[in-house]
């Protein structure tokens, strides 16, 4: 049986931020129990790691998230075309073409754990509003 409750790691503070606005956006969420739409949570989690990024997927999200709009009308660097790819594939299972390898050659060391940290929570399902909150600890902790 998978198990909730692991601990989201967000790149700072301005991501965890950028994410629950996105979830807010789309109420997505349980508001009683405070569950997130875990393939909502997830999309969006990688979607909100970096402003441009953010920038560039807000008109496409609310009512459902438009990933082949945004693919098709906007001007994602390399790294941030796997990123959305894989946001894209984790979300419903579209963009079947993302591969590991796709993941370890195009994005920079603090995605790679962006995008490992999306999978995870994606794997074991449980996601609440309360998990949403930026941590300074969360994200780079070899640094200290």
């Amino acid at each position: 049986m998978k198990k909730a409750g692991q601990i989201i790691k967000f790149i700072d503070k301005h991501h965890s931020v950028r994410m629950f606005s996105l979830l807010n956006k789309s109420g997505k969420y349980d508001e009683r129990t405070g569950k997130v739409d875990i393939e909502y949570g997830t999309a969006f989690y990688l979607l909100a790691s970096n402003e441009d990024m953010y920038r560039k997927a807000l008109p496409y999200t609310g009512d459902g998230i438009q990933f082949k709009n945004m693919m098709a009308k906007q001007d994602f660097s390399s790294g941030e075309k796997v990123i959305v790819k894989l946001a894209a594939n984790l979300f419903n299972g579209n963009h079947k073409n993302i591969t590991p390898i796709d993941i370890i050659g195009y994005i920079d060391n603090e995605l790679f754990e962006t995008a490992m940290c999306a999978i995870s929570m994606r794997y074991y399902q449980g996601l609440y509003l309360d998990d949403l909150f930026y941590d300074e600890n969360s994200l780079n902790q070899e640094e200290q």
